[in-house]
């Protein structure tokens, strides 16, 4: 049995239907669509009109959520003030490091029963990941953003973004990281 195309009184595809599948009520047996998007219209397909400016800001917003997605797994479960110091203490960590003292890193290593280089170390390292890991992120996303914006049709929009996720992906795995 052959595949037979339905689309809505709007014009709006419907799909493909066989071996006993049945289209919604109300749908109107049509020609399969070209590839693409198409609305059905005076009894021919059209080439849908692509609002590039939309295309554009839903690539922007897909790449910042899939970002956010990804540095929770360094931030979730921290509160956003203790966040907030994450400056001061990577700060107190060189200063403790250097041989001085830090209060912030006094008082963490006096509450976990630890001495004051131990939980510097520990920060410093922390720190200089989570340097290279957002100054990574924020490169690639200045780039796609860079690339997304100047992209003329929707198909160099989602090139665009696709270059930015493999290449986040190549970038994570050079730090032992999964994106």
């Amino acid at each position: 049995m052959s595949e037979q195309h339905f689309r809505t009184v709007e014009g709006e595809h419907l799909g493909g239907f066989s071996g006993g599948a049945v289209p919604p009520d109300g749908a109107i047996e049509c020609v399969a669509p070209p590839e693409g998007q198409h609305i059905f219209a005076n009894g021919i397909w059209v080439a849908r009109r692509v609002n590039i400016a939309e295309v554009r800001a839903n690539a922007i917003a897909a790449m910042i959520s899939r970002i956010d997605q990804f540095t929770a797994q360094f931030t979730s479960g921290v509160p956003k003030d203790e966040m907030a110091s994450w400056p001061t203490k990577a700060a107190g960590a060189e200063v403790v490091l250097g041989g001085g003292d830090s209060e912030i890193i006094s008082a963490e290593a006096e509450i976990l029963g630890l001495d004051a280089i131990a939980v510097a170390t520990n920060i410093a390292a922390k720190s200089a990941q989570y340097s290279a890991i957002i100054g990574a992120v924020t490169g690639v996303r200045r780039a796609a953003s860079a690339e997304i914006a100047a992209a003329d049709d929707q198909a160099e929009v989602e090139s665009a973004l696709d270059s930015a996720m493999a290449t986040a992906v190549s970038i994570a795995a050079s730090m032992g990281l999964e994106f």
